[in-house]
């Protein structure tokens, strides 16, 4: 299904805008691309970090990047996340682990999304 709302597609190996040779950029392309592009980058944002709303973000330095947090609250935190994307109907699976020693976190989920496709991601980001 094509993507209802394109936005601006960043590549994944370079997180800039993806631009074509003759200067066009290019936009997502299906509602899997899109939601896991947004999905990606809520998932890497820190509680605070844009200052025009300090209120949006993961809080990573609350509940995450403590001394032995409490992985289910850590779990919720992400579930809450995923389930509240509008293009996602339903969240299937979820596995969150974090290496406290590299402070490597791994989030891995599958969720239906409300075009009845199934979205499966990875997202590891370093905290």
């Amino acid at each position: 299904m094509s993507s209802p709302n394109p936005t601006l597609y960043f590549d994944p190996d370079t997180g800039d805008l993806a631009i074509t040779s003759l200067g066009i950029v290019r936009m997502t392309e299906s509602l899997i691309e899109e939601v896991a592009q947004r999905l990606d980058t809520q998932l890497k944002f820190f509680l605070g970090e844009w200052f025009l709303d300090t209120t949006l973000g993961v809080p990573y330095y609350r509940d995450v990047l403590v001394r032995n947090p409490d992985m289910a609250v850590v779990r919720s935190i992400f579930q809450d996340l995923v389930s509240a994307d509008p293009g996602v109907e339903q969240l299937s699976s979820l596995e969150v682990s974090l290496d406290s020693t590299t402070r490597v976190l791994t989030v891995t989920f599958s969720a239906v999304l409300v075009s009845n496709e199934l979205l499966t991601s990875t997202v590891t980001s370093s905290v």
